[in-house]
């Protein structure tokens, strides 16, 4: 009687994937500003009309530490942003630079603030953020 030899079957073993490292975070040393004041969507009229933004600090500023003011608008349908570096936890917008120059018919300005370390070296300037954004506040001002 003829013996039958099993034929071995190969059989699949997965690989284990290796898990992606994760990428270290280096946390912000502030939490990010509190906007306060103007309250959100609040309308100016008028060129004379003061705006200033308000913000509750997140921490006593160091040396070279200061603030990041970010203001964006539309102008001719076109998105324009402007920065601004300030110390005090407030600062008043020029109506030079903005009265009238967000679209119609809105004119709707978004601003935010973060907490910044300023770098000099010699003529060149930069930062390094320390906080992340504020949460975005809106303002109208026609």
């Amino acid at each position: 009687t003829p013996t039958i030899t099993p034929t071995p079957v190969s059989t699949y073993t997965p690989t284990p994937t290796p898990l992606p490292t994760p990428t270290p975070t280096i946390p912000f040393a502030f939490s990010a500003p509190k906007p306060v004041f103007p309250e959100e969507g609040t309308w100016f009229h008028g060129r004379d009309t003061i705006v200033e933004l308000k913000w509750e600090p997140p921490g006593e500023l160091g040396p070279n530490q200061a603030y990041m003011v970010i203001i964006k608008y539309k102008e001719g349908g076109e998105l324009k942003e402007f920065r601004q570096v300030v110390e005090k936890p407030g600062w008043v917008v020029p109506a030079s630079f903005f009265h009238g120059k967000a679209d119609q018919p809105d004119r709707t300005y978004e601003w935010q603030v973060q907490v910044i370390y300023l770098l000099k070296q010699g003529d060149r300037e930069g930062f390094i953020p320390l906080s992340p954004l504020s949460e975005v506040r809106t303002f109208h001002w026609d």
